[in-house]
This record gives structure tokens, sequence and C-alpha cells, in this order.
């Protein structure tokens, strides 16, 4: 800049980052309006728009990104909560509907005492 050339390692040596920083720099750099301005105008013209440096930008977008995820997860937690709500009074419904099993038509099943042959049980039994 100002007529002076300088090397890669000389802009190093100054400003005290390393190549890939400043090779990060100056592409970010290509994404300002600034970046399309030849030299001439860079000294002349004052630009109206102010930008952040994209790093900055980056970060606020990242940021609202993080944020959005947050969100959309609470609500997905809200309507997993509400479908197994539906899910539960689904099968109550069900249940419900379904007919009941009613006692055999030819009513309780006969116990032996009930039949009187408690003691004819108890004799096979003991031979």
């Amino acid at each position: 800049m100002h007529d002076f050339r300088r090397t890669v390692k000389e802009v190093i040596r100054v400003v005290k980052v390393c190549e890939s920083t400043l090779r990060k720099r100056l592409t970010e750099f290509e994404d300002t309006p600034t970046s399309q301005l030849t030299i001439d105008e860079f000294m002349k013209i004052d630009l109206e728009e102010e930008c952040d440096p994209p790093s900055f930008t980056a970060g606020q977008k990242k940021l609202k990104i993080q944020q959005l995820e947050k969100a959309l997860s609470k609500k997905l937690e809200d309507f997993e909560g509400e479908i197994s709500s539906y899910q539960d009074e689904i099968e109550i419904e069900l249940e419900n509907s379904r007919p009941k099993a009613k006692e055999s038509l030819l009513g309780p099943l006969p116990t032996a005492a009930s039949l009187g042959i408690t003691e004819s049980i108890k004799d096979s039994r003991k031979s």
C-alpha cells in the first residue's frame, strides 16, 4: 500500500499472524463492498454503508442457528407429548369399545366340592 511493495512474509512479520490467517482475512475482505473499490477510490471515497467483519457475522449466524435449533427442539418435545396423550386416549377408547368377555354361556364351572366328589379325589391320590 502507498506505493510500497511488500511480500507475504514481510506482512506476516509486521502484523504477527500466520499465513493462513492472513489469507483467510483477505478472502473475507473479498466479500465486503470495499473490496470492489480501486486503490484511488479507496483513498478518496468514504462508503456510507458499514458492514461487520465476516467472522462476526458468521458468529451471529451460528448463534441464531443454535437458538432456532433449541426452539425447534422444544416444539418437537411439545408435539411428541401431545401425540403421546392422543395415543393414550385412542388406546383407552379402543379398550372401552372392545366387547367384554362374558361368563361362559353355561355359567361358572363347577368345582369338585360342588359336585361332591372331593372324597373320591382324595382316595385316588392315596392309591
